[in-house]
């Protein structure tokens, strides 16, 4: 979970424009969710089969490797990273179910 914490809000400062950042932490009953929002480039369509691949290039100043690991952690806790991207921000977010330590 440290990693999620660190690696989730680090990329967002990574693709902020003006320094526009925003991390959400919300708790429920048996989740933990989690919302980074950025100010950065929009998210093409056609980059979002890969977004989560190893090293795939988002920006001119980073290649994702954070978002990478925030992504198997997501997985191996049997939960999603949901990315919703529009025009102006991008916002990822994650659900860490509670007893689970990464």
């Amino acid at each position: 979970m440290r990693r999620i914490l660190l690696n989730l809000p680090l990329h967002a400062i990574g693709a902020a424009e003006e320094g526009g950042v925003r991390l959400l932490v919300e708790a429920t009953e048996k989740h933990l969710p989690l919302a980074s929002t950025n100010d950065g480039d929009y998210i093409p369509q056609e980059r979002m089969d890969t977004l989560f691949e190893p090293f795939a290039v988002s920006s001119e100043r980073g290649h994702g490797p954070g978002r990478r690991i925030v992504y198997q952690i997501v997985q191996q806790l049997d939960d999603e990273i949901e990315v919703e991207r529009l025009p102006g921000y991008t916002t990822f977010k994650v659900g860490i179910p509670y007893g689970h330590t990464a």
